[in-house]
C-alpha cells in the first residue's frame, strides 16, 4: 500500500500545475496577439489595394493615378510615419509628401509597351529586421499586386489614347474629303473661267495701244488672272487632282536647286542657311510638289519674322522605331529622310497650333493669305506616305519637320540609262 503524499509534495503539486497554466495561458494569449497584428496587416493590405482600385476607377488620368497611389502606400506598411514612396514611369517622378531616399527600400517593376515603371518605398529610419530586411512579407506581396494594377492601369490608358486619336483622325479624313470635293469642282469651273478671261484678255491687249491706258488697265487684268489661277492650283493639289509625274531623287538637289528663287521669296534682311546632309537617302515625289513645298513653308516662315531674322533649311536621316511611333499618331517605324525648316519668328500658340492644316485657316492680315499652304503641303506629304510636324512657342520661332520616306533608285537611273 502507498504512503500518501506529505503536505509539501501536494503543495509542490499544485504550484507545478498553475505553472503550467499561466504558461499555456500566456501562450494563448501570445497566439491571439500574432492573430491580431496579422489580421490588422491583412486588413490595410486589403484597404490599401481597394483605395488604389477606386483610383484607377475614378481618375481618367494616369498621372493623376500616380499622384494619389504614392500618397496612400506610406498608410499600408508597418511604420507609416517613417514611409516614403516613389513611382517612375516614362520619364515622370512621383513621389510622396516629404520624399528623401535611403538604403532601406523595397521595390517592385512593371513594363507596359516596353516601357519599364518601378513602385520604390523607403523606410527614412531604420527599424528591426523582419523575415528578409526591414520589410514584411505581406509588404513586398502589397507592392508586387500594386505594381501589377499599375501595368493594368496604364494599358488601359494607351488603348482609350489611340481609340480617341483614330476617332479624332476619322473625323478628320471625313471634313477634309468633304472640302477635297468641294475645292477640286469649283477649283475646275473656276480655272475654265479664268481661261477665258485670260485668253479674251490678250487678245483685247493685242488690239489696244500698247502706250494707252486701256493696255495697262488690261495688263492688270492678266496680271490679276494669274494670282488667281496660282490660288486654282492649290486647290487642285490640295483636292489631289493635279496630274503628278513622281520619280525617285535625291532631296538636296531639288532644295539646291531652289536656294536661289527661295533667297529672294524671303528678302534681303532674312539669312537662309542650307545644311544639307551628304550622306541622304533617296525620296519619290515630283520635284514640282517639293518645289511647291519649300516655297509654302519659307514663305509662311518669312511673314513669321518681324525684320531681321534667319530661316534654317536642314536635311538628314532617321530611322523610326516603334517606341516613337507610339507616341506620334500615324507614324510607322522605318527608314527616312528629314527636311527641316526652322525660323526664330514669333512663333504660334497650342490654339493655332491645333489649327494650322486646316483649310482657308490663317492668322495673316485679310487678302496676305489663303489658308491653302499648310493644307496643300500636308496633302502632298501624307499622299506619298509621309509626314508633317510642326512644333513652336510664341516668342521662340517655329520648326517644321517633314519626314519622307526613303525610296531606292530603279536599274534606269543608277545605270545612267534614258527611259
Amino acid at each position: 500500500m502507498s504512503e500518501k503524499p506529505t503536505y509539501e509534495e501536494l503543495e509542490q503539486r499544485v504550484k507545478d500545475l498553475e505553472s503550467v497554466f499561466h504558461s499555456d495561458h500566456k501562450q494563448n494569449e501570445q497566439e491571439l496577439k500574432r492573430l491580431y497584428q496579422d489580421q490588422k496587416k491583412r486588413f490595410k493590405e486589403l484597404y490599401c489595394l481597394n483605395r488604389v482600385s477606386e483610383s484607377i476607377r475614378w481618375l481618367e488620368n494616369l498621372r493623376d493615378i500616380l499622384h494619389d497611389i504614392v500618397q496612400l502606400i506610406p498608410a499600408s506598411l508597418k511604420y507609416p510615419e517613417i514611409t516614403r514612396v516613389r513611382i517612375v514611369f516614362d520619364g515622370e517622378e512621383h513621389v510622396s509628401e516629404g520624399f528623401e531616399e535611403s538604403s532601406w527600400c523595397l521595390s517592385a517593376e512593371f513594363l507596359v509597351r516596353d516601357k519599364r515603371g518601378i513602385v520604390e518605398v523607403f523606410y527614412i529610419e531604420e527599424r528591426p529586421l523582419e523575415d528578409e530586411g526591414p520589410f514584411l512579407k505581406e509588404e513586398r506581396d502589397l507592392l508586387d499586386s500594386i505594381a501589377h494594377m499599375l501595368e493594368e492601369a496604364a494599358e488601359k490608358e494607351y488603348i482609350r489614347n489611340e481609340k480617341q486619336q483614330l476617332e479624332d483622325q476619322y473625323r478628320q479624313a471625313q471634313k477634309m474629303e468633304s472640302v477635297g470635293r468641294l475645292a477640286g469642282g469649283v477649283a475646275h469651273d473656276y480655272n475654265n473661267a479664268l481661261t477665258a478671261i485670260m485668253g479674251f484678255t490678250d487678245l483685247a491687249m493685242m488690239d489696244s495701244d500698247p502706250t494707252g491706258p486701256l493696255h495697262t488697265d488690261l495688263n492688270q487684268v492678266l496680271k490679276a488672272a494669274r494670282r488667281a489661277q496660282d490660288i486654282t492650283r492649290q486647290l487642285l493639289a490640295f483636292a489631289r487632282k493635279q496630274t503628278i509625274a513622281p520619280i525617285v531623287l535625291n532631296l538636296n538637289s531639288i532644295v539646291e536647286s531652289m536656294i536661289k528663287m527661295l533667297r529672294r521669296l524671303i528678302g534681303e534682311d532674312i539669312d537662309l542657311v542650307w545644311l544639307p546632309d551628304k550622306a541622304l537617302g533617296n525620296v519619290k515625289m515630283d520635284p514640282s510638289q517639293i518645289d511647291q513645298i519649300l516655297a509654302n513653308l519659307c514663305v509662311n516662315a518669312r511673314d513669321a519674322i518681324a525684320g531681321v531674322g534667319k530661316i534654317t533649311i536642314e536635311t538628314g536621316m532617321v530611322t523610326l522605331d516603334k517606341t516613337y511611333c507610339d507616341k506620334h499618331a500615324g507614324f510607322v517605324p522605318g527608314k527616312f529622310v528629314l527636311m527641316t525648316i526652322s525660323d526664330n519668328g514669333c512663333g504660334m500658340d497650342k490654339e493655332i497650333l491645333d489649327k494650322i492644316f486646316e483649310p482657308f485657316f490663317t492668322t495673316k492680315e485679310p487678302g496676305a493669305g489663303t489658308g491653302l499652304g499648310l493644307a496643300v503641303t500636308n496633302n502632298i506629304i501624307a499622299m506619298h506616305k509621309g509626314f508633317i510636324e510642326i512644333e513652336s512657342k510664341v516668342g521662340k520661332g517655329t520648326k517644321v519637320i517633314v519626314t519622307l520616306k526613303t525610296e531606292r533608285l530603279s536599274y534606269e537611273q543608277e545605270k545612267g540609262i534614258d527611259s
